[in-house]
């Protein structure tokens, strides 16, 4: 098994596909191919398609072109950096120190990320459907986290 060195994949759309384009044609024996965000997901659906490649492909973050490709099984999984969650930590922070002077946490909160595939992809399309929907999805892991913030906040140092 011979690993392919990373390579710029470019981020807008057109030069994202054109370098992907490459890559697959260079590697027509790939096993599977990894894309770092949206531009990268939906090159390697449409390319995957159109060559009826039978390599895994998957690539982080989300949007609904890349969903609907893991639900019809043209992309393996995505890696869901839980941006909804992030977002609502560092507000929360911050606002409880504000209104009410509560200390900002000394580190790294790290509230995870989530794999999407087939099994639970259509949860997360659900939850992605508007702000509500994604409040009620996270409503448990927000209390959760909250409850017990020491176990998700790691010094600065173990960042990764």
């Amino acid at each position: 098994l011979l690993l392919a060195p990373p390579f710029d994949a470019k981020e807008l759309p057109d030069p994202n596909h054109a370098a992907w384009s490459s890559f697959v044609n260079a590697h027509p024996n790939a096993i599977a191919c990894l894309g770092t965000g949206d531009s990268s997901v939906a090159s390697l659906t449409r390319i995957k398609q159109a060559t009826h490649g039978t390599y895994l492909a998957s690539a982080f973050n989300l949007n609904e072109a890349g969903l609907q490709a893991v639900a019809n099984g043209t992309i393996f999984a995505l890696a869901d950096p839980e941006h909804f969650l992030k977002g609502y930590v560092a507000m929360r922070l911050l606002i409880e120190h504000a209104l009410y002077g509560k200390a900002i946490p000394k580190g790294w909160w790290n509230p995870g990320a989530q794999l999407v595939t087939q099994g639970n992809v259509q949860s997360i399309i659900t939850r992605q459907v508007d702000l509500e929907s994604r409040g009620r999805y996270y409503q448990p892991i927000i209390d959760q986290e909250f409850a017990n913030p020491e176990a998700f906040i790691k010094p600065m140092d173990q960042a990764r």
